[in-house]
């Protein structure tokens, strides 16, 4: 919540390589952001800002909501590997193309749980899907999904987003505004 609810307009994060949970959700007068070395924003960062292009050359992890409602017109990924449920959910982009960096279909998350005096008593790990859930829901604008990574986990057929099983293909995303009355 560091910036959470103010007035702020502009920032420039150079040098920073985390944004936390809520840091800037509800700025709504906050339309320049310069992220050229974040590696990763957390869940909620940028909720309901006023952000209408972003250049994310080093984020590998987008949490969930983290641009949620934000009127965004453009992003380019540079090292993306893991999106967050809605992260992007009801801006307006028109496209998408996911980089050559995001192939993999899940993640390990790692943590461990410590006993009473602060040591390490047990690690723990669990498999969580890289693409989260309506990652790009509620856009009427947004017509085509593109897959850059030919030989990875993820396909784009017509601009539609499919993840590759092992049964074969699984619909993940179809983009609001393809036009068509089937598929």
């Amino acid at each position: 919540y560091a910036f959470a609810n103010t007035g702020i307009r502009e920032i420039n994060l150079r040098g920073v390589t985390e944004i936390g949970t809520y840091a800037f959700a509800s700025c709504k007068e906050l339309s320049h952001v310069s992220l050229a070395s974040v590696r990763t924003i957390e869940p909620f960062a940028f909720l309901s800002t006023a952000l209408t292009t972003l250049d994310l050359p080093q984020a590998e992890t987008i949490g969930e909501h983290a641009f949620y409602g934000v009127p965004l017109t453009s992003v380019t990924f540079g090292e993306l590997r893991v999106l967050g449920d809605y992260a992007f959910a009801g801006t307006k982009l028109t496209e998408v193309t996911l980089p050559e960096s995001f192939t993999d279909a899940y993640y390990e998350y790692h943590w461990n749980i410590y006993d009473e005096k602060g040591r390490v008593s047990e690690e723990r790990t669990r498999r969580i899907t890289s693409y989260g859930k309506g990652a790009f829901a509620g856009i009427d604008t947004l017509k085509t999904i593109r897959v850059t990574a030919e030989d990875g986990a993820f396909r784009s057929l017509d601009g539609v987003l499919y993840m590759v099983t092992e049964n074969g293909l699984t619909l993940l995303q179809y983009p609001l505004a393809r036009g068509s009355d089937s598929y």
